[in-house]
């Protein structure tokens, strides 16, 4: 039942754009301590870890929604030029630069909710992580779109869906986080 708060708590904090970060950081801190490590009070954890990051996560947040601007454009352009060599070499560009930049942002949230990180650390962390666990990295993106699809083709699944796929999602993320965690986690 969890998962269904946390999941329309994440939908109703993404309302205004700009605070997508910071619902996603709250969420995946939610999922993690309370949904997996079986702490207690998943709202107020979820409300205190989302009025602490929503600046940075505000922050963070601006360029992705840049860079997705950006990429969606340039997907536009290429579907747009028809068959030939040079559409098929920016096609190429667009599927790779797509699994940088969506498997980036996949762990930038994440890593926001765990370390205390400047600004250009935690994006390098992301795309460190999204590259060097790579398989995990497109398994995230599978089931993610997966889910998006579902949500845009039903609406009952949003009720569901973002907190099971964070839930989901945890299991690559942490694992991948273990190393970079002191041996005494004070979160």
């Amino acid at each position: 039942m969890d998962l269904v708060y946390l999941s329309i708590l994440w939908l109703f904090c993404c309302v205004p754009v700009v605070t997508i970060g910071a619902s996603t950081a709250a969420l995946y801190d939610a999922v993690v301590h309370c949904c997996r490590r079986g702490e207690e009070g998943v709202l107020d954890r979820f409300f205190s870890t989302f009025r602490r990051e929503l600046k940075r996560c505000i922050l963070l947040w601006l360029p992705g929604i840049a860079l997705i601007a950006v990429w969606c454009g340039s997907a536009l352009f290429v579907l747009s030029t028809g068959d030939g060599a040079m559409p098929t070499l920016l096609l190429a560009n667009l599927i790779v630069t797509g699994i940088l930049l969506w498997g980036s942002l996949l762990w930038l949230f994440p890593s926001e909710s765990r370390f205390t990180l400047s600004f250009g650390d935690c994006w390098r962390l992301a795309l460190k992580l999204a590259l060097s666990h790579f398989p995990a990295t497109l398994l995230l993106l599978a089931v993610n779109a997966a889910a998006a699809l579902a949500c845009l083709t039903w609406l009952f699944p949003l009720l569901l869906l973002p907190g099971l796929c964070c839930f989901l999602n945890s299991l690559f993320i942490e694992k991948a986080f273990q190393p970079l965690i002191p041996s005494v986690d004070p979160t």
